[in-house]
């Protein structure tokens, strides 16, 4: 099966308008909401690119090239990106889960930590089998389980399209803790905007 559970990293390439000033105020939320500066090799200079881990909670500046390093959320190229608001959606969504202190503890070069995976939460996800297993279908997801197994948790990776029930593998974008999971409706709010570049991505294979 293409890919596995693990693909890619927690990291979004965002692309925005070449003006100083639109770069100044990104970075400046960025810093507000917590994230550090990368001292890796991804700070070489570009006027309207940032890559942005939201695992390690660590952002630089770059050229495209490096994104097959970085191996960001989806395998983005130029063509690809998320932009600025598209971000901030996405991000209002994850911080509330964060662990800003165990950020604290990540190195700061890190902007390639963390998977493309997503951990979902929902007391009624048997009984709710049968709507959000055929939406994870219809968005061309795949089962890596045999059989499923209902303990109330799915592990969902948007570079590999894979999904699991199984819990001695689960891994998320920020860790494997219970607490981290998302609910069923915003994991769909946040698949609602990546889908859009993974189509992008798809088309361009």
């Amino acid at each position: 099966m293409k890919g596995d559970i693990y693909s890619g990293n927690a990291c979004f390439l965002v692309n925005f308008e070449d003006d100083k000033e639109i770069k100044n105020n990104f970075i400046s939320y960025l810093e507000d909401e917590g994230f550090r500066k990368t001292i890796s090799t991804y700070n070489t200079g570009h006027s309207h690119w940032l890559f942005i881990n939201v695992n390690s909670m660590v952002f630089g500046g770059g050229y495209w090239k490096p994104v097959k390093l970085t191996r960001t959320i989806i395998g983005e190229n130029p063509d690809n990106a998320f932009t600025i608001e598209e971000f901030k959606h996405i991000w209002s969504i994850l911080k509330k889960y964060q662990d800003y202190d165990k950020v604290q503890k990540i190195d700061v070069s890190m902007v390639s930590c963390g998977n493309s995976s997503f951990l979902i939460y929902a007391d009624d996800l048997k009984d709710n089998e049968k709507d959000f297993w055929n939406y994870l279908r219809i968005n061309k997801f795949e089962p890596i389980d045999k059989s499923p197994n209902y303990w109330g948790y799915i592990l969902v990776n948007v570079d590999s399209m894979l999904f699991t029930t199984r819990p001695n593998i689960i891994s998320s974008y920020m860790g494997n803790l219970p607490d981290t999971a998302l609910d069923i409706k915003e994991f769909k709010v946040i698949w609602d905007i990546i889908s859009k570049h993974k189509e992008t991505f798809w088309n361009n294979l």
